[in-house]
């Protein structure tokens, strides 16, 4: 139809989610033979829908601040209450009740925003101001990243409650990032940029995309095989851990 989706999410081998504009959040049970929509309660653009590890629930964030919870298969979405104005782009679980959620300014504002929960979402802290983020990947319950505007990487070996700021290649927007252990990571920006770390986010090299497309999604199987995708059905692979890169049909 007519509604644009913003991120698809797969849990094992039959449940999935998609969500998008105008608050849309999309179920299948049954493999993708029948989507049902959700109630959200916003009419707001989502981002991103992850599930909350270790239960059936399901969180998703948006626009003007918006996160929002459901309670397992079939169900509606809650609207949480708002802890903060920025759109918030990235949310990650990574057990029943730690996870996080990243944020910027509307438009091209350089302030952001990273929250983090402890008991599952029924209270949020703030653990970090002022960088305009995009999305955020952990890898364990100590080690992530976040990357947005203008470059921005920001990494944790603390679980998100201290922050260092490596050097960053270029200085265009960072969409997405995922790392396939504690030390090796990649990162897609808006004109096909791809970068890569193998020290675990202190630094990080430049690699040759061969597109100028903005990358939305970046994900690696394992330390080789990797595929990143955006603007005009554009798919790309690796198998040499993104020294080379190949357009899929």
């Amino acid at each position: 139809g007519d509604v644009y989706k913003r991120q698809i999410h797969n849990i094992g081998i039959a449940r999935a989610y998609a969500v998008g504009t105008d608050g849309t959040i999309l179920e299948t049970t049954d493999v993708g033979a029948a989507w049902e929509q959700r109630t959200s309660n916003t009419t707001s653009t989502l981002y991103d829908i992850e599930d909350q590890f270790g239960t059936d629930n399901m969180w998703v964030c948006g626009r003007y601040g918006n996160v929002l919870r459901n309670n397992g298969v079939g169900t509606d979405f809650e609207l949480m209450t708002g802890e903060t104005k920025y759109w918030m782009g990235g949310v990650e679980f990574i057990n029943a009740d730690t996870g996080w959620v990243v944020g910027g300014e509307r438009g091209y504002g350089t302030k952001g925003i990273i929250l983090k929960t402890t008991n599952g979402g029924e209270s949020w802290d703030v653990k970090l101001e002022n960088p305009n983020l995009w999305n955020l990947d952990f890898i364990n319950g100590n080690k992530g990243c976040a990357v947005g505007r203008y470059g921005e990487i920001w990494v944790t070996a603390t679980g998100g409650n201290t922050w260092g700021n490596p050097s960053s290649p270029v200085s265009t927007d960072l969409y997405a990032v995922h790392f396939v252990d504690e030390n090796h990571g990649w990162i897609s920006g808006r004109y096909g940029e791809i970068l890569r770390t193998s020290t675990g986010g202190n630094s990080w090299s430049r690699l040759t995309s061969n597109t100028l497309n903005p990358l939305w999604g970046i994900h690696f199987v394992n330390e080789l095989i990797g595929y990143a995708c955006g603007l005009d059905s554009t798919i790309i692979k690796t198998t040499d851990g993104g020294t080379s890169w190949t357009r899929q049909s």
